[in-house]
């Protein structure tokens, strides 16, 4: 649905002649994230708004993003499943940050610690779908370090304060980086055993 959407406009830039028709590809692809991103963003809006969690939303959101960006991982092959895995994440995020378990910040401190140090060891993790070079590689791993030990010291402070929605928000972004670079290293040695 959103490939068959973007390859529509991306031929309908080019008959325009807004773009040469050799960039079509490239269009269609940018289009793709573009097209993906406005429905993802979209449904967790409407979905923070409904359950009333906002200001935690577009934190963890906003901290997942910025993580993301540079420490890659699994990456899907299609824009559909992109989507469902970004809401099925984001509605991890709303059920555990609406669950009042009594050692559920202790249990996601630990998590924390551990996600950091799978960032560490793993960032920046390139997929089939999303190379990067020697240059980028060592960028996006200091960035990805700086952006992690922020994320982790704010997450203690968080934790020390007991301001457990924003708690939940920067806990659950290293969380969640850490199991999509686990789930990218598993798949990477799947597909190395298969051949």
């Amino acid at each position: 649905m959103i490939d068959n959407m973007a390859k529509k406009i991306a031929v309908k830039m080019v008959r325009s002649k807004i773009v040469e028709s050799e960039d079509e590809e490239c269009y269609v692809y940018g289009l793709e994230l573009l097209l993906s991103k406005i429905v993802v963003l979209s449904a967790i809006g409407i979905i923070a708004i409904i359950i009333k969690l906002i200001i935690p939303s577009i934190a963890f959101t906003f901290l997942y993003l910025l993580l993301r960006q540079y420490t890659g991982g699994f990456h899907c092959k299609t824009a559909e499943r992109c989507i469902s895995l970004s809401i099925a994440i984001y509605i991890s995020f709303a059920i555990i940050s609406k669950i009042g378990l009594k050692y559920l910040g202790l249990i996601m401190l630990v998590m924390s610690f551990i996600s950091y140090i799978v960032l560490l060891a793993f960032s920046p993790l390139a997929d089939a779908n999303k190379e990067i070079d020697d240059y980028e590689k060592k960028k996006y791993r200091n960035i990805s370090i700086i952006i992690g030990s922020l994320m982790l010291v704010l997450t203690v402070l968080l934790f020390v304060i007991n301001y457990h929605s924003l708690f939940i928000s920067v806990s659950f972004s290293l969380i969640a980086d850490a199991i999509l670079l686990i789930i990218a290293i598993m798949k990477e040695r799947r597909e190395k055993t298969c051949f």
